[in-house]
């Protein structure tokens, strides 16, 4: 985007990324994973290209595939049954903790983050709302920007988050970290 950007009118000098559920995991990965020289690839006639981002907006993602995994055998028989496993072409993600660590975005947080914008329904019964607790608490302890929003009476992918009211918060969070007096 930021190499072909300009060629269809697009800025690309701040880039934000936003993303629900499997699609956050994937937006917070690549706010978090900016300066990992193993992950900025070696295909294609872009790589001087940047792939920072200025700002992430999580709704409703998962923070760490092991800690998600684990379910007690009644949320086994009554809730979804864990995608993490599938995901990753493991069973089980701590079959292959390693690889679960590193598809984790919580295991790729320092300093240097992006803001992020979190958001979870109080009633997500996919995603416990205490995976993105641990990665605003862990952005925060790591001195990086977090704003966490719950939203009441939301599930996952919940009406709730495509109400006019959340979607300008939403909006307004990426114009103030966008605009020419962004940081």
């Amino acid at each position: 985007m930021r190499a072909h950007g300009p060629e269809h009118g697009l800025a690309v000098e701040r880039v934000g990324v936003w993303g629900a559920s499997a699609g956050a995991v994937l937006a917070s990965l690549v706010g978090l994973t900016a300066k990992n020289a193993e992950l900025e690839g070696t295909v294609g006639t872009d790589l001087d290209a940047s792939s920072s981002v200025n700002v992430v907006v999580d709704w409703f993602g998962q923070s760490d595939l092991i800690a998600n995994s684990r379910r007690s055998w009644l949320e086994k028989e009554i809730l979804a049954p864990p995608f993490e496993g599938p995901w990753l072409s493991l069973d089980d993600p701590a079959d292959d903790p390693e690889l679960a660590r590193a598809a984790s975005p919580l295991h790729h947080v320092g300093p240097d983050a992006p803001p992020f914008l979190i958001v979870h329904g109080d009633r997500d019964r996919i995603t416990p709302v205490g995976e993105s607790l641990a990665l605003h608490d862990t952005l925060t302890r790591a001195g990086s920007p977090s704003t966490l929003t719950l939203l009441g009476g939301a599930g996952h992918e919940g009406a709730e988050f495509d109400r006019p009211d959340h979607l300008r918060l939403t909006a307004a969070f990426l114009l103030a970290h966008l605009t020419d007096g962004a940081k």
